[in-house]
């Protein structure tokens, strides 16, 4: 089966890739992550690898695992565009949202270039349309308002890449939600400065996204949960949850292998394991950008490229410690000034 992509597509595509071996020596590094106080508490999940289900069925059992786990997350996952975005955290000088996603789903070309930067003044770089989130009170109808939504930083971007071909290792993006929003508009509305000096206020019930617990590394075997927000808002219209497991990086070779031979297209890109993981579960168009969550509702990998098969699903997600690794790089590399700037609105976790 061809790729699916979670994007605009009528193919289904979470776009996933691997660099090559130069410039995965030189940013992916060793990422650790945040420091760990009280661990949130673990809600071990049961469903088969492969399960799938819409958010509001899974929220009419409350008392399951399951619908502990996705209340715990769900808060952190937001619509942009075509594709979905996941927060990081609050803990920051603003206390805004921290976020990242897929770069295909802000679409290349609406970065002024291809060259690692950051944004230093957020004036009319704002959007409101197409931009959701979940509000504070946890109405899981996101569409009826619209987010202030502002791009922050964007690794090198190879210069033949496209937003149907990038790979995963420049194929994520970070980002800031502030505290605006507006009713949904047909109209053009645009946000015309960033709101610095009021904290956002987001669904998060157990206090995870102002902790120095919203993310961690994704060790094979673990059992994940994905979230997102497909296209198809008619079958989905409040996301979509898949429960698998991580591949271990032997399983994850060996299932691109078996892809090439079936003529897949997700076969002739090479697996990256510092870069990426691999989770044997499904996803659809509009849930690149969305989150892979563990079991503690860790923020663990961003999705960006998917397909199935007859007999399986595969979701490849960039891993948030990868990101995280590929910033700190960069932000070592900046004036005092420029990490001065950066350090009032990104996660301290990413610091």
């Amino acid at each position: 089966m061809k790729l699916r992509t979670l994007f605009t597509f009528p193919l289904l595509i979470l776009m996933l890739s691997a660099c090559n071996s130069n410039s995965d020596s030189n940013r992916s590094g060793d990422s650790e992550p945040p420091p760990a106080g009280d661990q949130p508490s673990t809600l071990t999940l049961s469903q088969a690898d492969g399960y799938s289900e819409n958010l509001d069925k899974i929220l009419q059992t409350p008392n399951t695992n399951l619908a502990k786990l996705v209340q715990r997350v769900r808060g952190r996952i937001g619509a942009l565009r075509s594709g979905s975005i996941s927060i990081i955290g609050t803990n920051s000088e603003t206390g805004l949202a921290f976020y990242a996603s897929a770069n295909h789903v802000y679409g290349l070309s609406s970065w002024p270039g291809f060259d690692e930067t950051h944004i230093s003044n957020f004036i009319d770089q704002g959007v409101y349309i197409t931009s959701h989130r979940v509000m504070e009170d946890g109405d899981i109808n996101i569409w009826d308002n619209f987010a202030a939504n502002f791009p922050l930083y964007h690794p090198t971007i190879s210069d033949d890449a496209q937003n149907t071909s990038i790979l995963p290792a420049d194929d994520f993006y970070l980002g800031l939600l502030d505290s605006q929003s507006i009713p949904f508009t047909n109209l053009a509305r645009y946000p015309e400065d960033i709101n610095s000096q009021t904290p956002i206020a987001l669904y998060d019930p157990d206090k995870l996204l102002s902790s120095g617990n919203t993310w961690s590394e994704a060790p094979a075997g673990k059992k994940v949960l994905a979230l997102g927000y497909p296209q198809d808002s008619v079958s989905h219209p409040y996301g979509l949850v898949s429960v698998g497991s991580i591949l271990s990086h032997q399983a994850a070779e060996q299932a691109i292998a078996e892809l090439k031979a079936q003529g897949d297209e997700e076969g002739d890109i090479p697996y990256q394991q510092d870069v990426e993981f691999i989770a044997n579960l499904p996803a659809e168009a509009g849930m690149s950008g969305g989150g892979i969550f563990n079991e503690q509702g860790q923020l663990i990998g961003v999705m960006v490229r998917s397909t199935q098969t007859a007999s399986a699903s595969y979701t490849r997600a960039v891993r948030i410690s990868y990101i995280h690794s590929v910033f700190k790089q960069y932000l070592a590399s900046r004036s005092a000034d420029e990490k001065a700037h950066l350090a009032k609105f990104v996660d301290k976790s990413f610091l």
